[in-house]
């Protein structure tokens, strides 16, 4: 966030164009997912058909739309990310980067594993909030190189460097949205379960909903 971050409708607006604009990409990684990981995929899939809170409609001939499973989504724009864990995360989560840019290999100390052909396209399935890891130290480059070892030169209108995208779900996203029917949050927004096993929690509720409808 900055001066420069849209705010209220532009905003909104800048969110679903994301979406449209990522949705071929996002197809593709669900595709992954749903063959490596069918169980994990299903669970996410409940989840998002309860919670999604933007439906964007598919372009015409297009042959795509947002079906998600992912709830949550992060871009790390050209940054450098020391060793971390992302706790709270509800399980597997999809990393991969775009752009023109050396280096950047993933590490996973706790697996002793390093990939360190984490290129743009590559694309890495991981318990992110159980395993520590970072992307290694990149550069900017004038070009990357295709899976077929051909140079790919960055265009003029592009500045180069290395973005990341995340999809993930967050663990307590994921309970909330369990048992809850398709499109149930875009039709009750201000829904809000009570505590369980705590007799103040439906005024408690009662004063969240009280608080957003101002």
């Amino acid at each position: 966030m900055n001066k420069k971050t849209p705010i209220g409708r532009r905003r909104f607006k800048e969110v679903v164009n994301y979406y449209i604009s990522s949705g071929p990409i996002t197809s593709y990684v669900a595709g992954l997912f749903k063959v490596g990981f069918p169980e994990a995929y299903a669970e996410y899939q409940e989840a998002f058909e309860a919670g999604r809170w933007i439906w964007v409609n598919e372009p015409e001939g297009a042959g795509w739309e947002d079906d998600g499973p992912w709830l949550n989504r992060a871009v790390v724009w050209k940054l450098q990310l020391g060793m971390h864990l992302d706790k709270g995360d509800g399980g597997l989560t999809v990393t991969f980067p775009v752009g023109f840019f050396t280096g950047g290999a993933m590490e996973l100390p706790q697996l002793g594993t390093i990939f360190d052909r984490y290129f743009a396209g590559n694309v890495i399935i991981t318990y992110a909030g159980q395993f520590a890891h970072t992307v290694q130290d990149w550069k900017i480059s004038d070009h990357r190189l295709a899976a077929d070892g051909t140079r790919i030169d960055c265009p003029e209108d592009i500045l180069p460097g290395r973005v990341g995208s995340v999809y993930f779900n967050k663990q307590n996203v994921l309970r909330f949205c369990q048992g809850k029917t398709r499109g149930f949050f875009k039709a009750n927004p201000l829904h809000v379960d009570p505590p369980q096993g705590k007799k103040k929690g439906a005024n408690q509720s009662e004063k969240h909903r009280r608080r957003w409808a101002q």
